[in-house]
């Protein structure tokens, strides 16, 4: 399966900087999930957990969030919180 980079960040610091093969959010309009060459796309997130599939970690890492922006394009992805 092929991948994205992901960069998850707040202001005080980086929580995921990295390459991921999935990546699932808790959108406005509810849960996105977002994989390599997603259409571009800008949205907000709500109160959740961002689930964070790698090549070492099939599980999913999680992220506890109070809200965010999402940003897809150019097969890389960006999370404020």
């Amino acid at each position: 399966m092929r991948g994205f980079h992901l960069t998850v960040s707040s202001v005080s610091e980086s929580m995921f900087d990295d390459e991921a093969l999935s990546m699932v959010v808790p959108g406005v309009d509810g849960e996105m999930e977002i994989l390599a060459e997603h259409e571009p796309l800008i949205s907000t997130l709500k109160a959740g957990t961002i689930t964070i599939k790698t090549k070492d970690n099939p599980e999913g890492e999680k992220f506890a969030i109070e809200k965010g922006i999402l940003e897809v394009a150019n097969n890389r992805a960006v999370v404020l919180v």
